[in-house]
């Protein structure tokens, strides 16, 4: 995973990142809107990216396409 929307604790949409040899990391897909239940137990086991992390700073656009 590469990100979330919401917050750690309660994370709204899954943001799906896949690894390149260079270090990069490509948004590959999201998550539908979690259900109240599966944000906290997804939420549970989430932790801050360490410095660093390809995404830092970057802000995705997670809409549904219509």
């Amino acid at each position: 995973m590469g990100a979330v929307t919401g917050t750690l604790t309660r994370p709204a949409v899954l943001v799906l990142g896949r690894p390149d040899a260079d270090g990069g990391l490509h948004p590959v897909g999201r998550t539908v809107p979690l259900r109240p239940e599966q944000s906290r137990q997804v939420g549970e086991h989430l932790v801050a990216a360490d410095p660093g992390h390809p995404w830092e700073g970057v802000r995705h656009c997670v809409m549904a396409r219509p």
